[in-house]
């Protein structure tokens, strides 16, 4: 999805599903340290993650990154939100390339209906 704007418009299950996850789900990734970063993968315009995911997470995380693979929702999402400890930056997981700011950094790692739009899983 490139459209950020039809997107929000039309994402209504997506969110509905992934609120399902948050509320049942989100105290597995057990947030136990001060100053603990997250990673979300396929952020898409940035909504779910400032309306509903960052909001239930601890006041004390330290960095938030948030990628897609969609130059577009990536500057949506940029334009529309905003935190000093969270980066939207495009980036695609299925790149062979890794940027090395990304590698063990993460304590924890979110992606809600994402995952089945990378071409390349392995």
């Amino acid at each position: 999805m490139d459209l950020p704007q039809l997107y929000a418009k039309y994402n209504e299950l997506q969110k509905t599903d992934n609120i399902f996850v948050l509320d049942n789900f989100l105290d597995v990734s057990q947030w136990q340290m001060e100053e603990e970063t997250a990673f979300d993968i396929g952020c898409g315009d940035g909504k779910f993650l400032f309306e509903y995911l960052i909001p239930k997470l601890p006041n004390n995380f330290a960095k938030f990154v948030a990628c897609d693979c969609s130059e577009k929702m990536i500057e949506f999402a940029k334009k529309k939100y905003y935190l000093p400890k969270v980066d939207f930056v495009k980036f695609d997981v299925s790149s062979d390339e890794i940027p090395e700011e990304f590698e063990n950094t993460f304590n924890h790692i979110y992606s809600f209906y994402a995952l089945h739009w990378v071409r390349r899983q392995r």
